[in-house]
Order: structure tokens, then sequence, then C-alpha cells
């Protein structure tokens, strides 16, 4: 567990991202329109929150089925806000306020057209009518979250005001109050919960309206986000991960897991060389292929090669691969680059090559922080 300490009387809110690799928690504080960091932590070889499918969450199992699964839940969320708790304790963050993301492969999302109304009451009825004729899984098991899209998605209707754009996200009632007993037991108040896409869409890509690719590279699985007009549209998840390339470099060099991450650390730190490790290409060739399948998609439904991101931006702990990024520039021939979810956040200059090392894992804590600290028109 590493962690940095702050100063007693700072206060403000958590990010908190509880991965499959471990817990990442920011805290932020607004000072004069900006976001100054309080403090920040977390936790290594930590089997985070398991990602459930809507479909997973929605089984209804038999009496007994359902006493066991409770019971086995009620444990491993007290385990997992212990964990929190203690680093939370440790990094001395002082605010009990905190907001967390919630998984991509959890939650459901899609575009609806609805009638254009400034009457919130039916305007959420609208939207439940049309949530329920798409959702996988009845209405009453989820929680239902909606924004208008921006005005990049015009079209002949909605431009005449008689109909709106919105995007929608449901995720299973089970889920939520998962994540609500984790909080509860670290003594926390957990005030919002966030999909992992938009807290990612704040740190890295802020308002710009173009088409941009995420690729959100975790221990076991990545996420590949596209997103236009700052909304992610398309999401896939293949189950390629850091620990891929460990198990690629044991294999090559016949060394330890551990010696295969010591490795790799010093190779991303070093960066020595402009080209990928021959011992890396079979674990990063069917993250491009999926970035190819991702593209074609992108343009079939978007309106063709007009829609071709412009830029694909990585993160996530394994993002700092020596030259991955400079292998998918020259492959696809667009610019690639590691995000800096730090660029907006006010902090001591001592703490710069730590946090640059440390920056990829904590783009999604940090947008989750930002939520509340500089809150973004919905």
């Amino acid at each position: 567990m590493w962690f940095s300490k702050k100063k007693e009387e700072e206060t403000g809110i958590l990010g908190v991202d509880l991965g499959v690799g471990g817990i990442k928690l920011v805290e932020l504080i607004s000072k004069n329109g900006r976001a100054h960091l309080g403090t920040y932590g977390f936790t290594e070889g930590f089997l985070g929150i398991e990602k459930k499918t809507m479909a997973e969450e929605s089984v209804k199992n038999t009496e007994q089925q359902a006493k066991e699964a409770a019971a086995q839940d009620a444990v491993e969320m007290k385990r997992l806000g212990l964990a929190l708790k203690m680093l939370v304790e440790k990094c001395g963050a002082k605010s009990k306020q905190a907001v967390a993301s919630i998984p991509i492969s959890t939650v459901f999302s899609a575009v609806i057209t609805v009638a254009k109304t400034d009457d919130k009451a039916q305007l959420a009825g609208l939207v439940q009518q049309e949530a329920k004729n798409l959702l996988p899984v009845p209405l009453e098991d989820v929680v239902l979250d909606y924004r208008e899209l921006p005005e990049i998605f015009v079209d002949v209707e909605t431009a005449r005001k008689t109909r709106t754009k919105l995007i929608v996200t449901a995720a299973p009632r089970k889920a939520v109050a998962r994540y609500t007993a984790i909080f509860k037991e670290a003594g926390l108040q957990l005030k919002s919960l966030e999909t992992e896409s938009f807290a990612l869409v704040r740190a890295l890509v802020g308002n710009d309206p173009a088409a941009v690719m995420v690729l959100d590279m975790g221990a076991a699985r990545t996420n590949v986000y596209l997103i236009r007009g700052a909304v992610p549209l398309m999401h896939r998840s293949i189950n390629i991960g850091g620990r891929d390339f460990t198990k690629a470099l044991v294999e090559k060099l016949h060394v330890t897991a551990e010696e295969a991450e010591q490795i790799k650390i010093d190779l991303a730190m070093r960066r020595d060389g402009d080209t990928l490790l021959d011992a890396f290409k079979p674990a990063a060739d069917p993250i491009v292929q999926e970035i190819k399948y991702h593209i074609q998609l992108f343009e079939k439904q978007l309106g063709g090669a007009a829609a071709r991101p412009d830029k694909i931006i990585l993160t996530g702990g394994s993002s700092l691969l020596p030259n991955l990024d400079k292998y998918l520039e020259d492959y696809f021939q667009m610019r690639v680059y590691v995000g800096d979810p730090w660029a907006r956040i006010v902090y001591p200059e001592a703490l710069k090559m730590a946090l640059d090392q440390l920056g990829p894992r904590f783009g999604i804590a940090i947008g989750l922080a930002l939520l509340e600290v500089l809150p973004s028109p919905k």
C-alpha cells in the first residue's frame, strides 16, 4: 500500500476507483475555481470489487441461493470497506464524502430521442418509457440517469426544437446497494456513482468536440471507448491487460513474474529505443484488432471516414508499456499518447515526478472527484 500525507486542516471530495487491480483514491479541494490535490493513495496486489454484468446482476436465484449469495456479498463488502477505510486513514484524507466509479460492464447505456419538454417530471416519464423498451432487465431493477447530448448531435428533429437527444445510463440496484454498503463500512458517504467512461472523459478529454478513442489498459482487461462531443458512445472490453504483457516476458526471458514486473517498470522509466519489444507484440495484437474493429464500426454508424477518431488517448496502469504509443501511432497513422489526468490539478512541484509515473492509474479517480470539485454542466 502506497500513500502520501496531507495537511490536517484540508478537506475536499474523494474520488474512489475500486478496480480489479486495487483501489485508487484521490482527494481534491476546490480553491478559487481550481482543483487542488489534497492527497492520494492506492493499493497493489489487491483484488477489487467483482465486475458483474447487468445480466448477472439480474439473475433470480432460489431462496437458498439468494441467502448464500447475500452472505458471501456481506463478507466481501466488509473486506472491501475495511480496505478502503485503511487507505483513507493511511493517506490522511479528511473528507467523508466520496464519488465512486461503477464498472462499465455493469451499466447499460443508449442514446434516445424523446419529445422536447421543460417539464422535468414529464421528461422523466418519457425516458422511463423508452428505457423500458430497451433494457435487457426490468425497469424496477435499475437506477436510471440521463443527460442531454451536446449540439454536435443535433439532427432535423432536434433542430426544430420538437425533440431532444439524451444519453441514458442504467445501473442495477443490486450494484448500487453493494457500493453503498462498501462506503458505509469505510465510514464514508457515497455522494454519487458514475460510470468509468464519463470519469475518463472528464479527466482526459474535457470539452473536446472531436471524435476521440480512449484505451483504458488495466491489469486484467482493456476497455476501448469511442467518444464524440465529450460523450462516450461506444464501448467494448477485451480480456487483455498488464498481466498478459507480464506473462509474455516470463515466457520470453524465463524470469519470474515479479522479475518481469520490475523489467516492465524499468523499461517504462528508461524509454529506450522507439519500437515495441517483440515479446510484447503477441499480447498487443488483440488490442490492435479491437481498435480496428471499433473504428470501422464507428465510421459505419456515425458518418463514414469523417467520423474517424483523430487521436487515441492511453490510460490505465498498463498504458506506460514502453513504446506502445509509438507502435499504435505507426499502425493507425494517428496521434497516440498517454493521457495526463493531473493536467487540470494544482499540486506541489516536488510531486511532479511521482505523479507523472502514477498518472495513468488515476484517470478514473481524478475524473470522479472533478465531478464535484469542478462540476461539468449536464
